[in-house]
């Protein structure tokens, strides 16, 4: 039995591996690659005996199966936005990461005026200069939004923590209203501590 349980997670695992390095026009046809498998490791009698063969078929597909939910339950919903600007209410949860270029924060959205897209959604904000909004309080501004990347792989690993989603801000409408004040007080705090160990402690 546990023999069965090792092919089970390996082929799995594998399958998985292989699906998000892909794009979704492959990832199809590994999964009807994968079905015809599974159901000739059933139909033939010298397969079927051995067991392994059907178990690790069906993990593949099994793989397939899902990760082709996820796909288009929760990416394809998104790319919707994929190059189209709209207004958009959201509140930032993360500080800001600075690059050479940008400053860059995780934000989530509340609502999108834009038909036909999703309203909550968790997405990355690029932005040339810091935007000097509270942590959790509700922001209303004009968002133009990218797609990140076609597959797992090339997202940086951005699709493995649910965004889709790049946006540059531009106009911003309103401030206001702080939907999670204990988040927000757990992120000054901890940039308090980030600022202090930058000031304090000198050299890599």
């Amino acid at each position: 039995m546990k023999r069965y349980f090792a092919h089970i997670g390996f082929s799995a695992a594998v399958a998985l591996l292989v699906l998000n390095t892909v794009d979704i026009n492959l990832a199809l046809v590994l999964t009807i690659a994968s079905a015809v498998m599974f159901l000739t490791s059933l139909i033939l009698p010298k397969y079927r005996q051995e067991k392994v063969f059907p178990v690790c078929f069906g993990s593949v597909l099994f793989a397939c199966l899902l990760f082709l939910t996820v796909y288009y339950s929760a990416v394809v919903p998104s790319t919707v936005l994929g190059g189209k600007e709209a207004q958009t209410t959201f509140y930032i949860t993360s500080l800001a990461q600075k690059t050479d270029t940008y400053y860059i924060y995780t934000a989530k959205t509340e609502s999108i005026i834009f038909n036909g897209a999703p309203q909550t959604l968790k997405i990355r904000i690029k932005s040339a200069e810091p935007l000097f909004i509270d942590t959790y309080t509700l922001v209303t501004a004009k968002l133009k939004y990218y797609t990140i990347g076609n597959t797992s792989f090339s997202s940086f690993g951005y699709w493995g923590k649910g965004i889709y989603l790049t946006a540059h801000i531009s106009d911003i409408y309103s401030v206001g209203g702080n939907v999670n004040p204990i988040m927000s007080t757990i992120l000054e705090l901890r940039e308090d501590i980030i600022t202090t160990l930058n000031t304090s402690v000198k050299g890599d």
